[in-house]
């Protein structure tokens, strides 16, 4: 015999999920998935890297080459440029360059953003391509 008898005198609890709670927090989980998300604004640049192999002199004529060092100093076609003059040339050259491509050999020290600022001055130029010369990375 039991003195109070809990068992009978009570009564199971209706378990269910309600929607709009379900609803709530899924939504709370997308909210959190988008807020660490990375969305890119703008389109990027396109980056070839050629091998070490291809030095020298380019088999295909529509290749100009342009060297950059860290000083903001480019040479292109055998003159010496800034980044605001190689801008200015690339501007008043539309269309003499189009369907080429652009081979970059960089300094190590240039930074990313003088070359990106290069590939923009190359797409106003009409350059269909812009690579970027690199030595293959030995493991």
């Amino acid at each position: 015999m039991r003195l109070v008898n809990l068992l009978k005198r009570s009564t199971k609890a209706d378990c269910s999920i309600e929607s709009a709670a379900l609803f709530d927090a899924l939504l709370i989980a997308v909210m959190f998935t988008l807020l660490g998300s990375n969305f890119i604004v703008a389109p990027g640049v396109e980056l070839g890297v050629v091998p070490e192999q291809t030095k020298g002199t380019p088999a295909d004529a529509s290749i100009d080459v342009l060297s950059a060092t860290s000083g903001n100093m480019l040479i292109y076609k055998g003159e010496i440029y800034t980044p605001k003059s190689f801008s200015k040339l690339m501007s008043s050259s539309k269309g003499k360059n189009s369907g080429s491509t652009l081979l970059i050999k960089a300094d190590k020290n240039v930074s990313a953003q003088s070359i990106l600022d290069i590939c923009e001055a190359a797409r106003l130029g009409g350059f269909e391509r812009v690579r970027l010369a690199a030595k293959p990375y030995k493991y």
